[in-house]
């Protein structure tokens, strides 16, 4: 199943790879990625289809605790619009 991850994070040169640090802990490749400085945010947005609904909630979770990331939306491909 594909996922699709939306991440506001703070405008700081360490967001980027700790967001995507986290798929490649899980040796995961997204399949679609960018990522848009609208400071003094930074937004962005993957997808995979390497993940279960369990490993794509963890993740997300994971991200949510990080300092650096204000807010992430996680939907799967059967429910984004």
């Amino acid at each position: 199943m594909t996922h699709n991850f939306t991440v506001r994070g703070l405008a700081d040169p360490q967001t980027l790879p700790r967001v995507i640090g986290q798929l490649a802990r899980r040796s995961v490749t997204p399949t679609g990625l960018r990522a848009t400085l609208c400071p003094p945010d930074m937004h962005i947005e993957f997808e995979t289809s390497d993940l279960s609904e369990q490993e794509a909630a963890l993740v997300s979770a994971t991200l949510r605790s990080c300092t650096l990331v204000h807010e992430v939306l996680l939907t799967a491909a059967d429910q984004a619009t």
